[in-house]
């Protein structure tokens, strides 16, 4: 059975962002006043803007935990015919592809072609910013009569978790590239443009993490997910089974064939 207090479950996630950030500073902190770039490896492993580390690793999770809970009302509203299951579905699927990027960088890998194709500089340094932004458009026009069948509340957190997460991706990664066009990525000024948009990233996600748990729990309650999966191939089954109707006067003849 699948129940949690979304509550519960936001502060705990709230409390291991604001760690990670605050240890991330401290040792940026370090790095930049004394000098010393590496501390027995723990600038890297506390770098909010680094790759393959701690907050890395947090970000891929709460991503991944993103995926998950839209898988389960996908699955959830396909077993009801809901009309918008494939939008649940399809957020699953992007959920997932995000939570695996964060740690493989698969979107660092278009910056240099498309950096070179496009001839692209100041804000638009980081080159993937480009397609990104298009694809964060063209997601939220398709799924505009998705966000406006959701009840009023959770459109209202959609949006704004959305807003949030995009602000820092793409809105601050772009400010962080301006600055990085001067050739000032080690002094503080760009750390704390890496660390405000790390922050909004995290906190978006968290902030949609609680909108889904709160959906979960108010607009379909607990779920057994064990039982959903096992059921799954026989609801197939049963659907795939065709029915043949017989006729009330051959019943008493098929009783006595039987018999």
């Amino acid at each position: 059975m699948l129940s949690f207090c979304p509550a519960r479950v936001t502060r705990a996630l709230v409390a291991a962002a604001i760690l990670l950030t605050l240890a991330s500073l401290a040792f940026q902190a370090c790095r930049i006043f004394t000098g010393h770039d590496s501390l027995l490896g723990l600038v890297h492993m506390f770098d909010v803007n680094e790759e393959r580390n701690l907050p890395a690793w947090f970000s891929s999770t709460i991503l991944l935990l993103c995926g998950f809970l839209l898988g389960t009302i996908a699955r959830i509203r396909s077993g009801q015919r809901h009309p918008y299951a494939r939008h649940w579905r399809s957020m699953a699927v992007i959920f997932c592809a995000l939570s695996i990027d964060e740690i493989v960088c698969m979107h660092e890998m278009t910056m240099r072609p498309l950096k070179g194709a496009l001839n692209a500089g100041s804000f638009l340094m980081y080159a993937w910013v480009i397609p990104g932004s298009a694809f964060a458009a063209l997601f939220a026009l398709a799924n505009v009569k998705f966000l406006l069948h959701l009840p009023r509340r959770t459109r209202g957190l959609f949006v704004a978790s959305g807003a949030i997460y995009v602000a820092g991706a793409l809105g601050l990664e772009m400010v962080g590239a301006y600055y990085d066009s001067f050739g000032k990525v080690t002094d503080w000024p760009y750390v704390v443009i890496c660390t405000l948009e790390e922050m909004c990233e995290m906190a978006g996600v968290i902030l949609f993490i609680h909108t889904l748990m709160t959906y979960l729990r108010d607009q379909i309650g607990e779920v057994d997910v064990r039982e959903s999966v096992e059921a799954a191939p026989a609801r197939r089954r049963a659907r795939a089974r065709p029915v043949v109707n017989v006729p009330q006067e051959s019943q008493p003849i098929l009783a006595r064939e039987a018999s």
